[in-house]
């Protein structure tokens, strides 16, 4: 069963041309400043994939067949890809170590997929989290996100290590998440004193950080598990720019790109993939701008080739959400 909404709401697919515009610019190294300024991006990515799921069909859905349906989509486009990926590394360079390979295709590693593995994570989650977040009224699930991110933040203070980290680093996503369902439930002043709470917290680690390392620090730096410094930037950020997406919509209409944001939010799973070819292609040379354009561009000629090749020749609607998205 199909848990989301068939119209396809532009305002959504134009965040998700800013998030994946933001992960791409930071695979091509810019200064701190874009750095910082795009930190938002993947907490930006699990809010939307949040935003559309249906509560009422997620209720009755069938769990066997939801979960055989999402980890086709998910996995099988990841593998096909891996496979081609390595086969051309192996063609043109070399082959990488067994382990990484493996780590790729189980998303166990850190370089590029760890990012699929938490989206799958909660993708399978979802009719449990729909189940739970159900009972609770909106102040209350405000209440258990803000616990929850606290907990994990002295959590993440106190204990170390690359087992506990990947085992604990997906539940402050759960918790963007579970905000990214509910928020048709939030009163417009509920999403303001939220987002003007995230950056006050934002703000004042920003301070402690500056003083205690003596520099301004990014929260990028504190992305390894996600961090309350991480944390309360993005939501900050997300909410503002889904409080004022419709603005947002307008402003990419008015100076006519609505149509191409709206192309490459309604493909930012393909686009993810084929910029990890892009970047390696690239590699460092160049700045940092043409050095985007380049992996940027070079990945949408990928998708949009794709795309054509799957209008044209695909017929299987399984195929088709396979190679689509």
């Amino acid at each position: 069963m199909d848990t989301r909404s068939t119209k396809r709401d532009p305002s959504i697919d134009i965040l998700r041309f800013i998030a994946i515009t933001g992960i791409i610019m930071a695979h091509s190294k810019p200064g701190a400043l874009l750095t910082q300024l795009r930190g938002f991006d993947v907490i930006l990515m699990v809010f939307l994939s949040a935003v559309c799921v249906n509560g009422k069909k997620m209720a009755t859905v069938n769990l066997l067949d939801y979960f055989c349906k999402r980890g086709v989509r998910l996995i099988l486009p990841v593998w096909i890809f891996l496979i081609f990926y390595y086969a051309g590394i192996y063609l043109v360079y070399y082959l990488p170590a067994t382990k990484e390979i493996i780590a790729s295709f189980v998303f166990l590693s850190d370089r590029y997929v760890w990012i699929i593995r938490i989206l799958l994570l909660l993708a399978l989650a979802t009719p449990l989290l729909c189940r739970l977040s159900d009972s609770l009224s909106p102040n209350k699930i405000i209440l258990s996100i803000g616990v929850i991110i606290l907990i994990c933040e002295v959590l993440f203070a106190t204990y170390s290590g690359d087992l506990f980290d990947l085992i604990f680093m997906t539940v402050p996503y759960i918790m963007v998440y579970i905000l990214g369902m509910n928020i048709n439930k939030l009163r417009t002043t509920q999403m303001a004193i939220l987002a003007t709470l995230s950056f006050c917290v934002f703000l004042i680690l920003f301070c402690y950080y500056r003083i205690d390392h003596g520099f301004i620090v990014l929260t990028s730096e504190y992305k390894y598990p996600p961090r309350l410094y991480y944390t309360s930037y993005g939501l900050g950020c997300t909410l503002v720019m889904w409080n004022y997406r419709t603005k947002i919509e307008s402003f990419f209409n008015l100076i006519h790109i609505k149509q191409f944001a709206q192309f490459v939010g309604s493909h930012t799973f393909w686009l993810y993939l084929w910029h990890i070819p892009m970047v390696d292609i690239v590699g460092n040379h160049l700045c940092a701008a043409i050095r985007f354009f380049l992996i940027f561009g070079g990945a949408l000629i990928c998708v949009a080739f794709q795309d054509f090749i799957v209008k044209q020749f695909v017929r299987k609607p399984v195929l088709i959400s396979i190679f689509n998205g």
